[in-house]
């Protein structure tokens, strides 16, 4: 897997079971881990599943709008609707969990966000 610079955007390429897929990084919600299954959440509703680790997807995506809020999410910052005692809300009521233990720095890590 590999993601592809553009000058407006950039993309993940991801290998599952059913083919390939490029998909746009603004176009990429949430990402879903679950039993060694990863699960990427689109915009447009789709969800795209494949065998790999959310660190290995982390590290991949390397884009600042991406956070680790839990050890089974990686969150877009562009579609969080608000943040909420211990936990994200995305578009369409989607929410989050926050750990209590990194919610200050979860917290500080939005800010800085969406202040730039």
């Amino acid at each position: 897997m590999s993601y592809f610079p553009k000058i407006d955007a950039r993309y993940i390429t991801l290998n599952s079971k059913f083919g390939y897929y490029r998909i746009k990084h603004k176009d990429i919600v949430y990402v879903e881990s679950l039993k060694r299954q990863v699960f990427f959440h689109c915009k447009d509703g789709s969800v795209i599943s494949i065998n790999d680790k959310l660190d290995n997807i982390e590290k991949q995506l390397d884009d600042r709008r991406f956070l680790r809020c839990h050890k089974s999410y990686l969150v877009s910052m562009n579609y969080i609707n608000k943040l909420e005692n211990r936990h994200f809300t995305l578009i369409s009521n989607i929410t989050i969990p926050i750990p209590k233990e990194s919610l200050n720095s979860i917290k500080k890590q939005y800010a800085d966000y969406i202040e730039n």
